[in-house]
């Protein structure tokens, strides 16, 4: 009796381990390539695709990685991607939690053709990756630490033939946090119906940081957005140019093209009755490199070329970069930089006497030196004189003045304060002689605001004065 039972125990206890264990099948990889082409065969019988997957491999719990996935329909390509990774903590599913620990795909092209209606969204991306996630399926919570996109040349075709959506649904309550999105060497193209508007954008670096966006309340806000190396492109083809050869550097805002993005926000807060930016740096080259290229461009011989600095972002010379870059997207060989150093003061609202002015342009020549591009070396004329006007600057950031009256009064008041803040007086400091003698310029012009020849002849002796 006690034999026949210790078999029944011992019978019981292995099918209960069998039944255990088959859960378990899943993990060795035979059973895995079966489950697979046993999925992929249901999958194409249902949705009418040829759906194939070359390898796959499912580590305990949820680690799962697929290799060759290739989705067809009627001979074209809706999906090719040559691998997918994805780890998935199991614990949290019970509570209705998707914890990802990761996401990626890799090599993927896609081609929705008509599975989306009224869309048709087709290119490839090398590479996206989404680092730990945490999706709350019950409240609509997204927590995502980091997503990466990379290599990716995506189009988007917008039809014509949309439908009006009379489906009663109710607000979208989904909450999205993260950490950070890097989008690297990738553009997308938009194609609005018709091909009536092509808007393009494109990006060596876009990063986005500290992302809060309410679906529920369409509120979206960014704490810091950078853009580097981007291009955007925006073209309504059946407008008329405004831009020509007579006219090459007219702003033509039905066909533009920029490139050379680069874009510094600090914040971002869109709603659907405010739109709030705070920009920290902005330039691009548009109008003003165009137009020299049209007039100078290949071109062997001709007047000599220089290029003067402003004040304001783009090339004031307080970016070594710009200022390289700048020069060098003029293809003529005959050109230089004209250095207004009033100009380079205004550029630095910091400055409150021309005695600090002079180690602030050698610090400019320095920085210029230290980046690989040699500033005196391009420098072939100096417009002298000196701008003190970094408070006044400052004061009318905080403050700005409202025009009023015509608008010839209006433009009056423009100029007063174009001239109160770059003044053009003589520049008279210790070792200004010094500093134009490091520069050695071919041309130099004493560029003073006088009110009569005698004030000419006055503010010209002083800064001659200062020279000798």
């Amino acid at each position: 009796m006690k034999k026949r039972l210790k078999y029944i125990v011992i019978a019981t206890v292995i099918a209960v381990a069998a039944l255990l264990a088959l859960p378990l099948l899943i993990y060795v990889p035979p059973i895995q390539r079966w489950l697979v082409n046993e999925a992929t065969e249901i999958a194409s019988e249902q949705t009418g695709m040829d759906i194939s997957i070359e390898g796959v491999s499912l580590c305990f719990p949820l680690d799962l990685s697929l290799d060759g996935v290739l989705v067809k329909q009627e001979g074209d390509t809706i999906a090719n991607i040559g691998s997918a990774v994805v780890d998935i903590q199991l614990l949290p599913l019970l509570d209705g939690h998707v914890a990802v620990d990761i996401l990626e795909i890799q090599h993927a092209h896609i081609n929705t053709l008509s599975m989306i209606p009224d869309v048709q969204v087709k290119g490839q991306m090398g590479r996206l990756q989404l680092n730990p996630s945490l999706i709350n399926l019950n409240s609509g919570d997204v927590n995502l630490s980091n997503a990466t996109l990379a290599d990716a040349d995506v189009t988007v075709l917008l039809s014509d033939t949309a439908e009006v959506d009379t489906t009663d649904t109710g607000p979208v309550l989904w909450y999205i946090n993260f950490d950070a999105i890097n989008i690297e060497h990738s553009k997308i193209n938009i194609h609005m119906p018709g091909d009536s508007m092509l808007i393009g954008v494109e990006a060596g670096s876009m990063i986005a940081n500290n992302g809060r966006i309410n679906l529920a309340d369409g509120r979206y806000e960014v704490s810091a957005f950078q853009w580097q190396q981007g291009r955007l492109m925006f073209d309504m083809p059946y407008e008329p140019y405004a831009r020509d050869l007579l006219h090459p550097n007219l702003m033509d805002y039905f066909h533009m093209d920029v490139s050379r993005i680069d874009v510094a926000i600090d914040s971002i807060l869109y709603t659907d009755s405010l739109t709030k930016l705070s920009v920290k740096h902005a330039a691009l080259r548009e109008a003003c490199s165009e137009m020299l290229e049209i007039l100078f461009g290949g071109k062997q011989d001709g007047p000599l070329l220089l290029l003067e600095n402003l004040w304001h972002p783009g090339m004031n010379l307080r970016r070594p970069e710009i200022t390289r870059d700048m020069l060098a997207a003029v293809r003529y060989p005959k050109k230089g930089i004209m250095l207004d150093t009033g100009h380079l003061m205004n550029a630095n609202t910091r400055l409150r006497s021309q005695k600090e002015a002079v180690p602030y342009i050698h610090g400019v020549l320095d920085a210029h030196k230290a980046a690989g591009f040699d500033l005196c070396e391009h420098v072939r004329g100096i417009h002298l004189n000196a701008s003190i006007s970094g408070e006044l600057a400052e004061r009318v950031k905080k403050d700005p003045p409202v025009l009023s009256g015509s608008y010839a009064q209006r433009t009056s008041q423009m100029f007063y304060h174009v001239f109160e803040r770059d003044q053009h007086r003589p520049f008279t400091a210790s070792g200004v002689k010094e500093l134009v003698q490091r520069i050695a310029p071919d041309y130099l012009t004493t560029e003073l605001i006088t009110m009569s020849l005698d004030d000419r002849r006055g503010k010209n002796s002083l800064q001659l004065a200062a020279l000798e």
